[in-house]
Parts: C-alpha cells; structure tokens; sequence
C-alpha cells in the first residue's frame, strides 16, 4: 500500500542514496533485504549485505529516531549482517562472512563516540559466525568452520572475547 506513510520502496541516506543498492548482486534480492534491526543509542540499527553471494564490505545503516533520517556507521569488513546484540550496554554484531579470508571469525562493537565499529577477530577455522551471546560472564558465539577444521560449532570466551575455546556439544 503506497498511500501508507510508512511505506518504504528503498532505504536514502542523508546524501540522497540509496546504500543498498551497493550490495545488489546477480538480481538477488537478498542482498538489499533487511535482515536484523536492533534499538540502540537512539537509532534503529539495520543489519543488511548478501553472505552468499559476496557483496561486501557491509555499510550499517541506522535509522535516526530523533532526526528521523538514515544514516551510517561506516562498514564492517564482513559481507553480511545478520544479527545485533546488545551485551554489557554496548552494541554487538557478529561476521556473517569474512572478507579477509576462510578460518577468520570475527565480532564487531559498535563505538557511539566514533559512529563507527571495532573489529575484533580470531583465527580458529570458522566461516561464519551467526550470533553472540553472554550468560555468567562468558561470551559465546555460533557458527559454521572450514571443513579441515575439529572446532566445534559454538565456542566460549572466558576473558570477554579476548580468546575462545570449543564448547564440547555431546547428544544423548
């Protein structure tokens, strides 16, 4: 229904852009798909970018909710953004997919001095890393690993994310 108000065909940024149009690959609208939102610092932060077919680095849009424009907080070296978290009162999202290479998972903190996202990586044979969590002071994190890896498919970090080990998952 275009006579809605909140009706949107495509996101602009302050510049008049339109940001996702960068990731538009191969005609797959998934990689203009909104894919994760999350209220933080006054902006609606937007999680976007194609992790299959590769179209990043992944600019992070936000929605002002004081000024009620689009704007960014720079790019993640990843392809895609698929979940937020907020963690001890800080903004978390995980490395859908790597840019710099297979084996490489990586997280990123959202910085509300700089706008911008610090990246924080580890070489343990991940893929992708899909979401993060913390329960009793330890940071976990799921995904997908190489297929010459052993790690196991979640991990845990005992020093705030400073290193991670395998969480031994057992089925009975």
């Amino acid at each position: 229904d275009i006579t809605n108000p909140y009706y949107m065909t495509e996101i602009v940024d302050e510049n008049g852009n339109v940001p996702s149009y960068q990731y538009y690959n191969n005609n797959q609208i998934d990689s203009r798909s909104i894919m994760a939102l999350e209220a933080y610092d006054d902006k609606i932060f937007m999680g976007l970018g194609d992790w299959n077919k590769n179209t990043g680095p992944v600019k992070v849009l936000y929605y002002d909710t004081k000024t009620g424009k689009i704007g960014t907080s720079g790019t993640i070296d990843d392809e895609a953004i698929g979940a937020f978290k907020i963690i001890d009162g800080k903004l978390y999202t995980t490395g859908r997919d790597p840019r710099n290479g297979w084996g490489y998972g990586s997280y990123y903190i959202y910085n509300s001095e700089s706008n911008s996202w610090e990246k924080h990586m580890f070489n343990n044979g991940w893929i992708h890393v899909f979401d993060i969590e913390k329960y009793n002071e330890k940071l976990f994190m799921c995904g997908s690993v190489v297929a010459s890896s052993k790690k196991s498919l979640v991990q845990v970090s005992f020093d705030n994310g400073n290193t991670f080990e395998d969480v031994k998952v057992v089925f009975s």
